[in-house]
């Protein structure tokens, strides 16, 4: 009898010690999807919480101190979120698909001296990819893409005007559809599309759009800095935009307007303007792809 007892009163003992909830997972916030010119919220269930906890436990980050030249806005990142310390501090994770790298750093901080990274592998892109609900490349499987970079044509085709192009050819998509609000010299645009694509060889050149149908258009935005146009020491009519970190004199001849009038450089020598550059372009000096006197 007291045998019984004792096991009828053990077991809801080894019921209660056996039984442990799974840790909480980490405290996330703000966590967003970038989707061209737009944001959207992300809201993270536990077991998503729980995923990312994993993969950035298994992660190695390094001082970004190993990157020549590191610069945050050099990157495209199209995922941001933040975790809450125990103390209240926020800590960011930016992750960018193209160049396959996740950054953390301190928010409140200006400086990058803090800032660390990590390359992450097809896998982990895949986790993120189903985590916030974006559209991978494998979903995009069996349809074409084009690359085009944005360059102006400089009066040619509509006088007076600085009309952006796609390589040579003239707009041929409406870019609010695609949450696109802004276009630079030195975008980069991924063109989905499903049919034949067919250019006029015309100048400017045109998309045949009755021959496809497009299913989106991704932007990679161009790197803007602000600098000058300064005199090379030495010589009377040679000019070399300086900028934060870097310095060019490969440019084009005109300054572009908010109304996409445009005029000669010389008439911006030694005033600020801003310069656009591909994003992918890391080089100290850059090949800018157009001038603007406001951003």
């Amino acid at each position: 009898m007291f045998k019984k007892l004792y096991i009828l009163l053990f077991a809801p003992f080894l019921l209660l010690t056996g039984c442990k909830d799974s840790p909480s997972p980490s405290n996330f916030t703000n966590a967003k999807y970038y989707y061209n010119d737009s944001e959207k919220d992300v809201i993270l269930t536990t077991k998503n919480k729980h995923n990312i906890d994993k993969v950035l436990n298994k992660l190695t980050f390094k001082t970004v101190s190993e990157i020549n030249n590191y610069n945050r806005s050099y990157y495209h990142f199209s995922l941001s979120f933040d975790i809450v310390l125990k103390e209240g501090e926020k800590i960011r994770y930016n992750v960018d698909f193209t160049a396959k790298l996740i950054v953390r750093f301190n928010p409140l901080l200006s400086s990058t001296l803090s800032d660390y990274y990590a390359y992450i592998d097809e896998d982990v892109l895949n986790i993120f990819y189903a985590t916030f609900k974006v559209p991978s490349e494998n979903e995009k499987a069996g349809i074409n893409v084009a690359t085009f970079e944005v360059k102006y044509d400089y009066g040619f085709h509509i006088e007076e005007w600085a009309t952006p192009l796609l390589n040579d050819s003239l707009l041929f998509f409406t870019p609010h559809r695609y949450q696109i609000n802004d276009i630079r010299g030195g975008d980069v645009f991924k063109v989905y599309y499903k049919g034949i694509l067919e250019i006029k060889e015309t100048y400017p050149s045109v998309v045949e759009t009755s021959k496809i149908t497009i299913i989106d258009v991704i932007r990679i935005p161009s790197r803007i800095i602000k600098g000058q146009l300064l005199n090379v020491p030495g010589s009377e009519n040679e000019y070399e935009f300086i900028g934060p970190d870097i310095s060019s004199n490969k440019y084009p001849e005109y300054v572009i307007s908010d109304d996409y009038s445009f005029a000669p450089i010389s008439e911006y020598y030694e005033k600020m303007i801003y310069a656009s550059m591909r994003r992918d372009d890391l080089n100290t000096k850059p090949i800018i792809k157009a001038f603007y006197d406001a951003i």
